[in-house]
């Protein structure tokens, strides 16, 4: 199965000159905030700068990546995120950003993905679930490594825990480009 496409083409046309669009990405990534995201980047297509404000604790996968392609797509020259807490699908749009900023108490986390049983689970519901969600795991950490630099296996392993990453670990791999002063 084909891994799921993080590449970085360029969008189409010239660079926004606007001025800068804020976008907050506060609470639960889902539909409605992906909504709500693009229907700003739709409503200010020239903006020069995007500074996307990321507090979320993160949410459903679909609805991060479709934020980080919106993101990725639209024509600012210069695209930050300033992190106070990304984790899980969170650091889906956060990825979007050629800066990213975090503040000196921020909470990073990644995991791997899970999805919530519905229905009758049989042994081949299952293993066809652990097929779908190792490619998940497999895509995301493919992304993290196109946009950082860092092989995929440094984040298919950091992945494998529930634990919040360090802030120097983040700075370390590219994850995050700064540490914001107090």
């Amino acid at each position: 199965m084909k891994l799921i496409d993080f590449s970085d083409e360029s969008p189409c046309g010239l660079p926004g000159g606007g001025p800068p669009l804020h976008i907050w990405i506060h609470g639960d990534i889902d539909a409605d905030l992906l909504a709500r995201v693009a229907s700003d980047l739709e409503a200010y297509p020239d903006a020069g700068e995007l500074h996307l404000h990321v507090d979320s604790p993160g949410g459903y996968f679909d609805a991060g990546f479709d934020m980080y392609v919106a993101l990725s797509n639209h024509r600012a020259a210069r695209k930050a995120a300033y992190i106070t807490n990304a984790s899980s699908a969170a650091l889906l749009p956060v990825l979007a950003a050629d800066e990213r900023i975090a503040e000196p108490s921020a909470r990073i986390l990644l995991h791997q993905v899970e999805q919530s049983p519905r229905g009758r689970w049989t042994a081949a519901k299952h293993a066809e679930t652990a097929d779908y969600l190792t490619w998940l795991d497999t895509s995301m950490a493919a992304g993290f490594a196109l946009r950082t630099g860092t092989p995929a296996e440094v984040f298919l392993d950091a992945m494998a825990d529930e634990d919040p990453a360090a802030l120097a670990w983040c700075l370390s791999i590219n994850l995050i480009h700064e540490i914001r002063s107090p």
